[in-house]
């Protein structure tokens, strides 16, 4: 998805994850590192799960 702030964007994407009954996960490449990423999908190890990738712009290729 993209939109400028404020769009809903990040609403949409929890209220998919309510509608499919599946856990949300959000992850800001801005503020976050591929540790604490990591650490969001370790946590799902069996489970599908909705992970909302906020910056994903910010990622660099070294990941």
């Amino acid at each position: 998805m993209w939109g400028p702030p404020g769009s809903g964007k990040t609403t949409l994407a929890y209220v998919m994850s309510q509608t499919l009954q599946l856990p949300f996960e959000k992850f800001n490449a801005s503020i976050q590192n591929k540790s604490q990423l990591q650490k969001l999908v370790d946590a799902h190890p069996d489970e599908s799960f909705v992970l909302l990738l906020d910056e994903i712009h910010r990622l660099t290729k070294l990941l």
